[in-house]
């Protein structure tokens, strides 16, 4: 049974080496996109743990960080006429090179 399969395999060489070779892409693309899901969700979570903050304002529909959001300065003004806030101000979060 094992000799029929390798028998298979190598018969078409050429076949054999391009399967292998997008395997092999594959599974780079693959952990290349588990590191950046980990990266983007680890930045915003420690953007959140050390600002200590306890009320984020966000456009209606947005879930991240990392998605551009564009909140007029009045709910900033709102934010800051709360009872109890004693700071609140504007989050500039860029990601990437800026140039």
């Amino acid at each position: 049974m094992v000799s029929i399969a390798r028998e298979i395999l190598l018969h078409d060489k050429l076949r054999f080496v391009i399967t292998v070779a997008s395997l092999g892409v594959a599974i780079v693309m693959t952990i290349y996109d588990v590191g950046m899901f980990f990266g983007v969700t680890g930045d915003s979570v420690n953007l959140i743990d050390r600002a200590h903050a306890e009320l984020w304002l966000f456009e209606d529909g947005e879930s991240h960080l990392a998605a551009p959001s564009l909140v007029p300065n009045s709910a900033l003004g709102w934010a800051r006429r709360l009872d109890g806030v004693n700071q609140a101000c504007a989050l500039d979060y860029s990601i990437g090179n800026l140039k």
